[in-house]
């Protein structure tokens, strides 16, 4: 009898259980990883499997941040060149680096007194003089919500910059994607002017909002979650910070992951935007893994128990066996993850 009870207290020992969820969230960390999603933690797993709505950024998420730019206005002496390089260099926002890029100097200039309005621009005093790069109404002119990104050097407007969009080359097929498993809205805090270029690739029918603040983004999450649904926010600047904090699941996208990111839940690297909709299908499936794994599991103990309470197994038996179960469990978790995972992002 004594040998019996030692033996059921053996093989009715849960850590199997334990080790499920654990080597499967820990597998899929790895997977994600190595294809350019890096998440805060195993809850995050867990909290993109029930997403069931999206809330998408778009410039810098949905468009390329190399976007082409013109710039319309006063000609800029040398020394008003690298001021303004300057200033959109200290900023993190995709647009004030894509402008960057597009100077491409060498030399930056000290700058005094930097500060960044969110949703408005930035603004510094160099070499004396008081920039600023931003929306009209930040620029000292009446909003006209054209979404053009102005310049002024102490209060005079030199000129603006106009850029034409360049969406992400994958962008239809990621939408397509992750149309069919999720609903989804567009917010901006960009004018309206490239609805019809969104429109032609997502579909007459979706919904975007444009001109919207970043407190206009939080809102929404917010009315989102209050009508039952799990939200996921992808996002890539300070403007997005707000939502994603707000949202279930926040991811944001980055092109350069030395640059600042905002808080977020998850970092995607830009360059693989096109696995989005795969790395939230490998959260579904890890939570089915671990599902399968609870099963095998319980089919070990419940096996094991018919024998042990009829004292037709010894304790040493037992002891060998159960750790035996318990590395069957490790090995299906991990190689069921990768399996997956390969059938995914190689599709």
């Amino acid at each position: 009898a004594f040998h019996a009870l030692t033996t059921v207290l053996i093989v009715a020992c849960p850590c199997a259980l334990l080790l499920s969820a654990t080597f499967t969230h820990g597998a899929t960390i790895r997977a994600m990883s190595r294809h350019g999603l890096y998440i805060r933690s195993a809850q995050v797993i867990s909290d993109m499997a029930k997403v069931d709505f999206l809330v998408m950024d778009k410039t810098g998420t949905m468009t390329h941040p190399k976007q082409g730019i013109v710039y319309y206005g006063n000609e800029l002496t040398m020394e008003q060149q690298r001021a303004i390089f300057s200033l959109a260099h200290e900023s993190n926002h995709p647009w004030s680096r894509a402008i960057a890029e597009w100077y491409h100097l060498q030399e930056l200039e000290p700058i005094t007194h930097f500060a960044e309005s969110i949703g408005s621009g930035t603004e510094a005093v160099i070499g004396g003089v008081q920039y600023r790069i931003g929306s009209a109404d930040w620029c000292g002119l009446d909003s006209i919500g054209n979404g053009h990104t102005y310049i002024s050097a102490n209060g005079d407007v030199l000129g603006y910059f106009d850029r034409a969009v360049v969406l992400r080359p994958s962008l239809a097929q990621v939408w397509r994607k992750l149309l069919s498993r999720f609903q989804i809205i567009v917010m901006s805090g960009d004018s309206a002017r490239d609805r019809e270029a969104l429109l032609s690739i997502c579909g007459l029918d979706s919904t975007m909002y444009f001109h919207s603040s970043p407190m206009d983004k939080q809102h929404r999450v917010e009315m989102l979650q209050e009508d039952g649904h799990v939200v996921g926010m992808v996002g890539d600047g300070l403007n997005d910070s707000a939502a994603l904090q707000q949202s279930d699941v926040g991811i944001a996208i980055s092109d350069d992951l030395n640059n600042f990111s905002p808080a977020s839940d998850a970092i995607l690297d830009g360059h693989q935007f096109v696995h989005l909709p795969a790395f939230f299908e490998l959260a579904r499936w890890s939570r089915r893994i671990i599902w399968l794994s609870f099963l095998l599991s319980l089919m070990y103990n419940v096996v094991g128990l018919s024998f042990a309470v009829q004292g037709e197994l010894s304790p040493v038996v037992a002891a060998i066996l159960m750790p035996i179960s318990s590395i069957s469990i490790i090995v299906f978790t991990t190689v069921f993850v990768r399996i997956v995972s390969a059938r995914l992002f190689r599709s």
